[in-house]
């Protein structure tokens, strides 16, 4: 309605064409109507008013509002005059537009197809910021998409002070300053955040994290291809931390469907640039994704992380690192489950230096699980992993483990073995005289004793089950007896670095090599 005027539905749609249409019926519109505005074209260009002065009703029946309140429901950088042409510093046109929802209670903004320069722009609680999809691996000169490059070193989103949360980010690019981090960049770093949602978004050429999550948790971030921490330099950085492309020091995130990547740092004593990285971060749970690129494919410390149908791939030291950075301070990994997940040509820095899986030992690192995971490399690269797992927390139980490259060994404590999939477990008794561990369940069994300690038996064994036997050290030794059958039918010494097997016949285990 304007000066006493209405006018129907479609009447308003038939004045704005298909591109006008598309917005009053829901969707977002990304072009101009040539020099027509819908004012002029419902009244002609004498007419004084605006969209707020316009009625509208979706049907007959419906509740009649404006258009410049339907309008309002999803806001363009544009309106706050934004360029996106690549070369205008458009940090203070995002900001405002940024302002504005924040004042209203939060809402929409599209950022449609161009190159927007920023650095240094706030994000508040229930903003939506969205573009018209992925662009093609994000660069920022194809015009593909909606892309938001940096335009100085810096963060380019960025909260501060109390939780933000309900944030998302959908369909944008997010670049750095150009290849190999000639700046110090990053793209999202939230101080403390709940309930932030990333999908269908890119990263690329930062010099430090893409993404930080520095508390909080319930991140979801799903369809993304994510790549950055080009940081080469000397470590210890200020904060004595490694860097990631991404960093969660949160909880209960849900990462699935995204490819994360580094740059490799160079330096191979300190390992520097991870893909992602676990600070203290507990109950989150990666599936589909991709670890790459980086010194170490992803990084964990903290309890309660799962990884399904994962892999490390291509990195220049460890693929799965299980470590504290801080030995005093952080959270260990513990009650760690991986399910399906294969670790591929790590340790390209050289022959025999870096393992595909590699669990540290260290206070409270324990109860690590892994099943049906894999560990391979491939014979014509130039370098091979040192080992597929070593398990120097003992404290791991693993279902069906394969090493399908040339790895001295498959895990710490025995050289070469290539028997059939195991399900093993550490078995650590720290005192001196006999012991009669439980197998259920075991294929392989390894001892790392700090005393003289003697098997009497093996609890729970069933008829037909096969035992592999390993040692760490010389402290362990094998009984004969009624329940035990060695070869050498006496007390056998078990020597380190390799494998004795043991069958289970009517309930009496028998050696079998």
């Amino acid at each position: 309605m304007s000066g006493g005027k209405t006018f129907s539905r479609r009447k308003l749609l038939t004045s704005l064409g298909i591109a006008g249409a598309a917005l009053v019926s829901g969707s977002l519109v990304t072009h101009t109507f040539a020099e027509q505005n819908v004012t002029g074209s419902v009244y002609g260009n004498d007419c004084d008013c605006n969209a707020d002065d316009i009625s509208y009703r979706l049907a007959a029946g419906l509740t009649e509002r404006t258009v410049g309140d339907r309008l309002r429901e999803s806001v363009s950088v544009k309106d706050f005059g934004a360029r996106g042409d690549g070369v205008t510093n458009d940090t203070a046109a995002i900001q405002a537009a940024i302002d504005y929802l924040n004042s209203i209670g939060g809402g929409s903004l599209y950022f449609p197809t161009g190159v927007y320069r920023a650095t240094g722009v706030q994000l508040y609680s229930f903003i939506t910021l969205r573009g018209p999809g992925h662009n093609v691996w994000g660069f920022a000169n194809r015009g593909k998409g909606a892309v938001i490059k940096s335009w100085s070193a810096g963060k380019i989103f960025f909260s501060a002070g109390a939780t933000v949360e309900n944030i998302t980010f959908d369909g944008l690019t997010l670049v750095g300053l150009e290849s190999f981090g000639t700046e110090d960049t990053q793209g999202i770093v939230l101080h403390w955040s709940i309930g932030v949602i990333i999908n269908n978004c890119d990263f690329f050429l930062f010099k430090h994290e893409a993404f930080w999550q520095q508390g909080g948790g319930t991140l979801r971030m799903h369809n993304c291809k994510i790549f950055g921490v080009s940081r080469k330099g000397v470590f210890p950085f200020p904060d004595e931390r490694r860097r990631a492309t991404v960093r969660l020091s949160g909880h209960d995130n849900m990462i699935t469907n995204t490819e994360f990547g580094g740059d490799y740092s160079g330096d191979q004593v300190n390992l520097p640039n991870c893909a992602v990285k676990l600070e203290n971060a507990a109950g989150n749970m990666f599936a589909n994704c991709v670890f790459e690129g980086a010194d170490v494919g992803v990084m964990i410390a903290g309890p309660d992380n799962n990884f399904v149908n994962c892999r490390a791939d291509i990195n220049y030291g460890h693929g799965f690192w299980f470590t504290r950075e801080d030995p005093e301070n952080d959270v260990p990994p513990w009650r760690i489950r991986l399910s399906n997940c294969w670790a591929h040509r790590n340790g390209r820095y050289g022959r025999n230096l870096f393992d595909n899986f590699r669990i540290e030992s260290g206070k409270y690192i324990r109860d690590i699980q892994m099943t049906n995971c894999r560990s391979s490399n491939w014979t014509q690269d130039a370098w091979v992993h040192r080992y597929g797992l070593y398990d120097g927390a003992g404290d791991t139980l693993v279902v069906a483990f394969r090493d399908e490259g040339a790895a001295t060994k498959w895990f710490d404590g025995i050289a070469g073995y290539s028997g059939p999939q195991a399900s093993f477990k550490q078995q650590v008794v720290a005192s001196s005289g006999t012991a009669t561990p439980d197998v259920t369940g075991l294929s392989v069994l390894r001892f790392n004793n700090s005393e003289a300690k003697t098997i009497a038996g093996f609890l729970n064994g069933v008829n037909g089950q096969t035992l592999d036997l390993i040692t760490a050290n010389s402290y362990t030794s094998i009984s004969h007896n009624a329940a035990i059958k060695t070869n050498e039918l006496a007390t056998k010494a078990l020597v380190p670095d390799k494998l004795y097997r043991f069958k289970c016949i009517s309930g009496i285990w028998y050696e079998t090599n």
